[in-house]
């Protein structure tokens, strides 16, 4: 640590002090390409993080996935905070356009739909035309749509360059622990060499708490354990299949089990000593979390029931969660930000949306069993005997979520008196998890008294899933309305709706050859 302190002290020396001469560029470059410089405390969204992490962030936010390849994104902040444009363009080739995700948005900006990008200069001549576009979707209760979402991501990301280039979103810490800006202590000092001197200090600055989780956080992000994780949970899934006939692959899937639990545990842990608080703040984490939840639980019953073949969906479902944290960028935002007001409360943080999302994975598992029912049916594996042992392994997790999501509803009702002066005022979060709850209590309780019997009963566990898909996902994207609003986001609305397409797809497709087949058994 202190050689690197030494390195960066010394590229500082060299880069700084000549910062603001005519031959800057090249010095500029000692400095901007040093890699000491990424481990730079820097406050962003309200919190301290190291600077390779926000200039990350803010490169992923602003260009296209494939823009400035050749810079690292510390480097790329770097220069921009000084207002070296001209030094990435030129000897970087990088065309710094804005990054454009909506085809109307394109169309406004008079591009083609091959574009994803708009330079800053086309975007600002075109600004009055982006205000005046989201003013009106804000008059039709639109704004939260993909088109209005999207403007509005445009014109943020004018004002994010704006910032970064003008010196006012690189903040220093000073010996007085207070954040100033770039531009503001430039403003303040003697001069570049005092500048440099406040850059270097303000490492030693930080807190022993804000040091610890920079550290921690450099961690989680070197190390990638979702990322790692996938390969795990994949190789899981293989030899619980080869262990259903093979009983020597068990101990490899045993082994898998062990090492992913250890693999999630420990990223989870990360999350929450970097942010202090439970892992479920935001989609990205409530996926997390059920993935988890999905496998553990498959693994419980797995074991109580002797059956190996549902340590395999449990992987499977696992699976999907870890493929969506690490590719479902635009969907699921992996960063960790700091809480609105209604959320910072631990206790209740812990206990309700934990436990809603608990039930979501219990739920979410006996929905992946139906669905393998379901395609197996399809495929002709229509044994009776199996569908109702795989019926019964999915009753018990329906019944497990259900009683989940009833105790989550009631916590959140507590919880929503104690910030809103309420316990239930209808809003769409708390109405759809309502819904989802009475959907598969009826679904049991027909199960029960024997209104879905054998497959049918498969069928309305497909079909229920989709009203906790509403519950969870739908609200958020699709809706986008009412108290919930921190948990909004964009870019889910398209893979809802395929997800439901294609589960109205299966169950018809089922539920027709179903018909078809009980016509030919009464013919025989």
């Amino acid at each position: 640590m202190r050689n690197s302190t030494l390195r960066f002290i010394v590229a500082l020396s060299l880069g700084l002090s000549v910062l603001g001469s005519a031959g800057s560029a090249a010095r500029a470059a000692d400095f901007c390409l040093n890699p000491a410089l990424e481990d730079q405390p820097i406050l962003a969204d309200g919190r301290v993080t190291p600077l390779k992490l926000h200039a990350a962030r803010v490169k992923k936010f602003l260009f296209p996935s494939k823009a400035c390849s050749e810079i690292s994104a510390t480097a790329l902040y770097c220069y921009l905070s000084f207002n070296q444009r001209a030094e990435v363009t030129q000897k970087y080739k990088c065309s710094l356009n804005l990054k454009v995700d909506h085809e109307k948005t394109l169309e406004l900006l008079g591009l083609t739909h091959e574009d994803k990008s708009v330079s800053l200069e086309a975007a600002q001549v075109a600004r009055e035309k982006l205000v005046n576009a989201i003013q009106g979707l804000q008059q039709k209760g639109q704004e939260s749509s993909g088109f209005g979402s999207d403007i509005g991501s445009v014109l943020g990301r004018m004002e994010k360059l704006g910032s970064i280039e003008s010196g006012m979103d690189w903040k220093i810490l000073t010996e007085s622990h207070q954040w100033i800006e770039l531009k503001g202590l430039q403003g303040k000092l003697a001069g570049l060499p005092d500048l440099e001197t406040a850059l270097v200090a303000s490492r030693a600055h930080v807190t022993e708490d804000e040091a610890k989780s920079l550290k921690l956080e450099t961690l989680y992000e070197s190390t990638k354990p979702f990322s790692f994780a996938i390969l795990i949970c994949l190789a899981g899934f293989l030899f619980s299949i080869l262990a259903v006939n093979l009983p020597k692959f068990s101990i490899w899937a045993a082994l898998s089990f062990i090492l992913l639990m250890g693999i999630e545990i420990y990223g989870m842990a990360l999350r929450v000593m970097v942010s202090g608080r439970a892992p479920v703040t935001n989609m990205y984490e409530t996926v997390m979390w059920s993935g988890f939840g999905i496998f553990t639980l498959s693994i419980v019953l797995g074991l109580k029931l002797k059956d190996k073949r549902i340590w395999a969906v449990g992987f499977a479902g696992n699976s999907v969660c870890l493929f969506m944290m690490s590719f479902a960028s635009t969907m699921l935002d992996s960063t960790i930000q700091p809480l609105v007001p209604v959320l910072r409360d631990n206790f209740w943080l812990s206990t309700h949306v934990t436990t809603i999302t608990l039930s979501y994975a219990c739920l979410a598992l006996s929905w992946f069993i139906c669905n393998f029912v379901l395609i197996r049916y399809l495929f002709g594996t229509r044994d009776s005997a199996s569908i109702d042992r795989w019926n019964y392994v999915a009753r018990l997790s329906m019944q497990i979520g259900a009683v989940f999501l009833a105790a989550g509803i009631i916590l959140g009702g507590i919880w929503a008196d104690y910030s809103w002066g309420r316990f239930w005022g209808w809003d769409p979060k708390e109405t759809w998890s309502l819904i989802a709850l009475v959907i598969y209590i009826a679904i049991l309780h027909g199960r029960h008294v024997g209104w879905f019997k054998g497959l049918n009963f498969t069928l309305m566990g497909g079909f229920g899933f989709m009203f906790v898909l509403m519950a969870w996902f739908g609200v958020n994207y699709i809706l986008a309305v009412g108290l919930h609003s921190y948990g909004f986001s964009s870019g889910g609305a398209a893979f809802l709706i395929s997800i439901f397409t294609a589960e109205l797809v299966l169950l018809l497709a089922t539920y027709a050859v179903s018909k078809k087949v009980e016509g030919s058994a009464k013919k025989k």
